[in-house]
């Protein structure tokens, strides 16, 4: 099941895009994009799906998604029909901000909180505190108005001094030619990861023996393979449970597992509770 491309489309020589949403519940399913984004929730509650990581929201929150890594998410408001509860979601043009960052010095600290925005990310309680005033009606702002707070917003969050690291950068496929061979393995695994896999072919597609393959990966991304690839299972269970009515069995087949108690003993493993459980919770 390879997680679909959303492509973000930017205005002439624009910076960012923004799109915010204000209904009692918001729902996007599995997807990625070339585009980072920031993603600001104002008295909302739900789930963020982050790659191999899941993410509770019970207040509002501010994440930074790095560039090409699946996600999805499901939001309702704690209060129905509150007009100041938003999502607002700001998709970042980085050929746009990486030049502007160059040819303008006073724009140089931007280059370099940028630079660091290679992992998904949220801030802390207290450090959340400091961005509703810029999210408040900033689609209803002139475009100069707009474009100075979302470059505030990159200079707070590049400036924050307590972050909770949800996604490392080995984790997500960049355009760096030195992470070729893990670049390929991630795109291989983003797509094919419902589907059976072998050690030996992931192995062989990048040339390398199975055993050497393990111990590659694993001190790219501190993780075992096997494990790494478990936890994106589990992940796009939950989204199925999360979003569809399917039973158990077939979320089980349709997230690459071969038999049900094989993927109830994995999804308590890495959830800490049954599948139905999870669904009784996030009804």
């Amino acid at each position: 099941m390879k997680a679909p491309v959303k492509k973000i489309l930017f205005k002439s020589n624009t910076t960012y895009s923004i799109s915010v949403y204000k209904e009692n519940e918001i729902s996007v399913p599995w997807h990625l994009h070339a585009s980072p984004q920031i993603l600001f929730s104002k008295g909302l509650k739900g789930m963020l799906l982050l790659g191999k990581r899941i993410e509770t929201i019970t207040e509002d929150n501010i994440f930074f998604i790095a560039s090409n890594l699946p996600h999805s998410y499901k939001f309702s408001k704690k209060t129905k029909g509150a007009e100041s509860s938003y999502l607002n979601i700001i998709y970042l043009n980085t050929n746009k901000i990486k030049s502007l960052s160059q040819n303008f010095a006073e724009f140089q600290s931007l280059r370099q909180n940028f630079n660091n925005f290679g992992y998904s990310f949220n801030v802390t309680k207290k450090e959340a505190r400091k961005f509703p005033p810029l999210f408040d009606d900033i689609e209803g702002k002139s475009q100069l108005d707009q474009a100075l707070h979302v470059f505030k917003i990159l200079d707070v969050l590049g400036s924050a001094k307590k972050l909770k690291i949800l996604s490392s950068p080995n984790l997500s496929i960049n355009d760096n030619p030195k992470e070729e061979r893990m670049n390929k393995i991630l795109a291989f695994t983003y797509e094919n990861f419902t589907n059976p896999v072998e050690l030996n072919d992931v192995a062989e597609m990048v040339h390398l023996t199975k055993e050497s393959f393990c111990r590659y990966f694993k001190q790219k991304t501190n993780q075992t393979y096997i494990s790494f690839l478990l936890e994106l299972r589990i992940n796009f269970a939950c989204q199925k449970l999360q979003f569809t009515n399917y039973t158990i069995k077939d979320i089980a087949y349709e997230s690459g597992f071969s038999n049900v108690p094989h993927f109830n003993n994995h999804f308590r493993k890495i959830m800490n509770m049954t599948p139905t459980e999870f669904r009784k919770l996030n009804l």
